[in-house]
């Protein structure tokens, strides 16, 4: 009973909408000249619900909106930032002042957010798409779709106007634009001759190297890297052959094949990165050979952990901090993903695709819709825009979250100081008379008994990020699964926490090995078999659950065989079933266990003695309701999220879109 309580709870607080508000776009936005499509081939990921975010590396970043308020059209100059309008914003920068830029590729303009007052304006562009004219005020001059901007050591603004197939230059003192590289006719030509007299195809992000000496400028039309001198005026390739691919690692850069690259950013030493099809590649500069850097050629997931697993899909803006970690525009998995020097790859903003209320949330637990330019100030706050929503967002570290708590040396057993005590209702039993009144010891006070302070330690000490379950073994110790520090916990009744699975990176590795060197791809569920020593944990992301042997440590697969494609495996082995998005575990008095099968919607039982799989409730792949007073296995469920068996062996399952409790008779 305590479980379904826990359950409906959680149901209460967490659920959302069945569905993204009505201004996600079906697709990327229509902003590409016409020759050319630069929105994501493919459709946005269903890689996991909106109510299970994705994994954050810090509790105290939180995500507002820095400018844009959700409108698409031209308004606001001189103005607050958040009360004006933009269109479809692609690339963010940042001045050494740390003011920040916007191309606002949709109103053909570049406009500036002043960070001491908040301030927007325009600094280039009036509007139109006509054609471009030297020598004359930036704010005078026409840009055509413009994607990117850069700076120089004096602040001077180069801008990828890519509708026009060129480069230009802003003299930040008398605010003067010209042309620096292109000729405004889409192709290819020019290399190794003065910059204004080559041509470019669709020019999209820039970069200079850390002496200003060169700027790099991704020439998407034309599958290659091009290299402009600003000593000398001179343009060179630098990458690429021409040809769409993602073939020549290991080799000469200029004889690799590259897929229409878009974002780039040059780390301390110059060596050169940039995101082509669904992948960062990289150029070491003092030797000039290529090779992929993060992400799988053929992938269009999410997979975050070591850099050599790690997925995206449609890739876009780059940018470095200070101490050379990479931030990536994930867009069409709607996060930011960062690359660290230890080389793992993790979210610091978006749980997936779509639309979300962002203010002062933890950033990894929203949607976004289309993150594409991104940028780092100098004290490690992330700047990006959200092309879907035509907004530029903040994701602030040193924000936080609801009131501060500091731990203390506290014992779970006693009452914090301020917390009211608490009548319970009682609810009323068949047969029994209520009382008219409470006896005192239904009062009860309600007291922290784990939580506040990352570490292994007492229970006060730990912090957790999104815990989901737990579960309590006969020992009365709890076992916690933290879902987005892809843990699980235990506690004792000796004030112990300790870590015993999950090694802090989301990912799925280690079956078979110690359970703590092993990953977790943000646990859910969790059954204790306290007779056999056994944790059973829904291991979400993996589509598998895992099997924990308490005593030897040792993790392995129970369930799942980690494919999603279609529904399978009814009657045979449970490991080579398919199982999507597990969630709720529980286990009868047999030791048979029932899993919510949340993305199939349907429960599934794992025969204890046997270790095959069958469906005790639920008879379709699309989430709905029907079948009340029938066979379970004749009813709907919708996303069903947890699950409890009493002795009696009737379970109960609520559903999470719908919000009901079913019930059936399994044994």
């Amino acid at each position: 009973m305590l479980l379904l309580l826990i359950l409906l709870l959680f149901a209460s607080i967490e659920a959302a909408p069945t569905k993204a508000p009505s201004r996600q776009p079906s697709k990327a936005p229509s902003y590409a000249p016409s020759r050319f499509t630069r929105q994501p081939t493919s459709a946005a990921p269903t890689y996991s619900p909106t109510y299970f975010p994705s994994l954050s590396p810090s509790a105290l970043s939180v995500i507002s909106t820095f400018a844009g308020n959700g409108t698409s059209s031209f308004k606001g100059d001189n103005g607050q930032a958040t009360s004006a309008t933009l269109d479809t914003p692609i690339g963010v920068n940042i001045d050494s002042s740390g003011n920040i830029y916007i191309a606002d590729s949709g109103n053909n303009r570049i406009r500036k957010v002043t960070i001491s007052t908040g301030i927007i304006s325009t600094v280039a562009g009036k509007g139109t798409a006509s054609p471009t004219t030297n020598g004359i005020q930036a704010t005078s001059s026409g840009l055509n779709d413009p994607d990117f901007i850069t700076f120089d050591k004096s602040n001077n603004i180069f801008i990828s106007d890519t509708g026009n197939n060129i480069i230009r230059f802003v003299t930040v003192s008398t605010g003067v634009i010209k042309t620096i590289a292109g000729n405004t006719t889409a192709g290819y030509s020019g290399d190794n001759k003065v910059g204004t007299s080559a041509q470019l195809d669709t020019n999209e992000g820039i970069a200079f190297d850390s002496k200003n000496n060169y700027l790099y400028i991704c020439d998407f039309g034309n599958n290659r890297i091009r290299k402009l001198s600003l000593t000398t005026s001179i343009i060179t390739t630098v990458a690429g052959t021409g040809t769409s691919g993602n073939t020549g690692n290991g080799g000469a850069a200029t004889s690799a094949t590259l897929t229409s690259p878009k974002g780039i950013a040059i780390d301390s030493i110059g060596n050169v990165y940039f995101t082509t099809g669904n992948v960062v590649r990289k150029i070491t500069v003092s030797t000039g050979i290529i090779n992929s850097y993060a992400g799988l050629t053929s992938s269009n997931v999410f997979v975050d952990g070591a850099i050599s697993l790690a997925a995206f899909n449609s890739p876009y803006g780059l940018a470095f901090d200070n101490a050379d970690n990479l931030f990536i525009a994930d867009a069409s998995n709607g996060r930011i993903r960062k690359v660290t020097n230890a080389s793992t790859v993790t979210t610091v903003a978006g749980a997936g695709f779509g639309v979300s209320s962002v203010e002062g949330r933890v950033a990894t637990s929203v949607s976004l819709s289309f993150p594409s330019g991104v940028a780092v100030d100098t004290s490690g706050n992330i700047f990006f825009s959200e092309r879907g929503t035509s907004k530029i967002l903040k994701v602030s570290v040193d924000g936080t979250v609801g009131p501060t708590i500091q731990p203390t040396s506290m014992k779970p057993s006693r009452r914090p100081s301020g917390y009211p005590s608490v009548t319970p209702t009682l609810l009323p039993t068949p047969g029994v008379k209520r009382p008219t009144s409470s006896p005192s010891s239904f009062s009860y006070a309600v007291t922290t008994v784990a939580g506040v302070g990352y570490g292994d330690g007492g229970l006060i000490n730990v912090a957790y990020n999104y815990p989901l379950f737990m579960a309590m073994d006969t020992s009365k110790n709890i076992y916690v699964t933290d879902h987005l520090n892809s843990l699980v916990w235990k506690l004792t009744r000796s004030n112990t926490s300790t870590v015993i699975a999950g090694n802090g990176v989301s990912s799925y590795t280690g079956d078979d090995g110690a359970a703590t060197s092993a990953s977790l791809y943000y646990p859910t569920g969790i059954a204790v078999d306290s007779t056999r020593n056994i944790l059973y944990v829904g291991d979400y992301a993996s589509n598998r659950v895992r099997e924990i042997n308490i005593t030897s440590g040792i993790i392995s697969l129970y369930a799942g065989s980690g494919d999603t494609n279609k529904f399978s495996g009814d009657g045979s082995a449970a490991k080579s079933a398919n199982i999507k998005y597990p969630v709720g575990v529980a286990l009868d008095k047999s030791g048979n266990l029932y899993i919510c099968d949340s993305g199939f919607h349907r429960i599934r039982k794992v025969d204890r003695k046997t270790k095959l799989i069958s469906t005790v409730a639920g008879s379709s792949t699309s989430g709905s309701f029907s079948g009340d007073n029938g066979a379970a296995t004749s009813a709907k469920l919708n996303s069903p999220y947890g699950v409890a068996v009493d002795t009696s062996g009737r379970r109960s399952c609520p559903s999470y879109h719908i919000d009901l409790m079913h019930y059936s008779n399994l044994l």
